[in-house]
């Protein structure tokens, strides 16, 4: 009888419990983004990131037809981990703007502002109530990876209300294939699984420190959960901390970069070529990722294409020239007049020689892209940028943000220069940027944008 009058209660207490998520949900719903921000249960995400440069090695079987064969393909990449943590703050004063535009007299004013102090005194008690443990979890988190930036041991910035960490790479590694017929499945197949056994080791470095801020091991579901989420392109686990009496979520997202340097040649030697190129952009004559990643279904990652001709200084966009940039190491291999449509005679001749010179372009593309992601998350973006000039505006965009001018904004948050990211029911609702849409378009004409010098110019005029 006891046994039945035990389950009954923990039916019941279950079924309210499912009853009140439901409730909280729903609610949720409602509430204004920005303050339901607020209220929010913060994560934490991790970002593993492969590099791998490509490039293909064929001989000039018909100028008249221009028509190519292919001889070998070469990889060289690394992968690379980037935690992001986002950055616990006391919740601020909840503000008129906060609960909607609008104008507002004399005693409206005095009642909005007087409600937005009970809903900052209550937000702060549900938030000390809900997600305490969460939220001191994140800050020893915080402390324990700061501690390692002062030991050098990672490097650090700040993006999107989250502070950024980045792991050191790991080894290159370089691969080539001999073969006449390759199919973007082949590369993006073999550019996958290149380093794939270092994503889950990447992962479990953040459940390690993790495990010893708690203080407690590494559960075989856990581990289970790592390999699982590292051989995925998007995935999430819950980290049980405090007896299991407290979660942590964490986000994966697996991605990969393939590098070229005239990604129109090296692409177009691909079997699937034609039918291939239709999911890609074309930007000033290359073929490159723009916005979303591709999603492919035989693929653990999200993959970008990037073009290191685009991420060339002016006068230097050869490989040659790119490799000197990074000292004897990265030279090209001097081959003689094999390279013009001889490497077929020179695999005949000289097969190390020919995989020296093989391998060594795919590493100099890999370096150059690498060297300009370090950039690029420098000033606080990650991932291998796409231009030299997307690379300057994030430049000067970061250094705005230094001197915390935040373009031009009619009211904190609302930036008028950044209008796509407004652009949304969250961003409506959020900002209530409709009141001062109107008036900023009737006003705004066009701009003229000259540039007589290069670089920044920080002296006062």
């Amino acid at each position: 009888m006891d046994k039945n009058t035990d389950k009954n209660i923990h039916d019941a207490n279950s079924d309210l419990k499912c009853d009140m998520d439901v409730l909280r949900r729903d609610i949720l719903k409602f509430i204004n983004p920005s303050i339901k921000d607020k209220i929010s249960k913060r994560g934490i995400s991790v970002v593993l990131n492969a590099v791998v440069g490509f490039d293909s090695e064929y001989d000039l079987k018909s100028s008249l037809e221009k028509r190519n064969e292919l001889i070998s393909t070469q990889l060289a990449g690394t992968t690379g981990l980037v935690l992001k943590i986002p950055i616990i703050k006391d919740i601020e004063q909840i503000s008129v703007s906060d609960i909607g535009p609008g104008l507002l007299n004399k005693d409206e004013k005095f009642l909005c502002s007087m409600i937005c102090k009970s809903l900052t005194a209550l937000f702060i008690k549900i938030r000390l109530l809900l997600y305490n443990d969460n939220d001191v979890l994140i800050s020893r988190l915080t402390e324990y990876v700061d501690k390692m930036c002062t030991d050098d041991l990672l490097k650090s910035g700040e993006i999107n209300n989250s502070k950024m960490y980045v792991f050191p790479k790991s080894d290159l590694v370089t691969k080539i294939r001999y073969t006449n017929s390759y199919s973007s499945e082949d590369l993006i197949k073999d550019a996958d699984l290149l380093n794939n056994d270092k994503h889950e080791e990447s992962l479990l470095k953040i459940i390690s420190i993790l495990n010893e801020i708690n203080k407690q091991e590494t559960s075989s579901r856990m581990l289970k959960s790592v390999k699982d989420s590292s051989n995925k392109p998007l995935s999430r686990i819950t980290y049980k901390y405090n007896h299991s009496k407290s979660s942590l979520s964490i986000t994966i997202n697996r991605v990969l970069t393939i590098c070229m340097h005239e990604s129109a040649a090296d692409l177009s030697m691909l079997s699937d070529f034609d039918t291939f190129k239709e999911n890609l952009d074309i930007l000033h004559r290359s073929f490159v990722t723009l916005g979303r990643p591709l999603k492919i279904d035989y693929c653990k990652s999200r993959v970008h294409l990037r073009d290191t001709v685009l991420l060339s200084p002016p006068g230097g966009q050869s490989l040659a020239s790119l490799g000197k940039i990074y000292g004897d190491e990265y030279n090209k291999i001097d081959i003689g007049d094999h390279r013009k449509g001889k490497m077929q005679e020179l695999l005949s001749k000289d097969k190390e020689l020919f995989e020296r010179y093989a391998i060594q372009d795919s590493i100099i593309t890999w370096k150059h892209a690498t060297s300009m992601e370090d950039f690029n998350l420098s000033i606080n973006q990650i991932g291998v940028p796409l231009t030299v000039s997307s690379m300057s505006r994030n430049y000067i965009v970061n250094e705005w943000l230094k001197m915390k001018y935040r373009g031009y904004q009619p009211k904190s948050g609302l930036s008028m220069g950044n209008m796509s990211s407004l652009l949304s029911p969250k961003g409506a609702r959020s900002e209530g940027f409709t009141s001062y849409l109107v008036p900023f378009l009737a006003s705004y004409r066009g701009g003229r944008n000259e540039s007589y010098m290069y670089g920044v110019d920080k002296e006062k005029t």
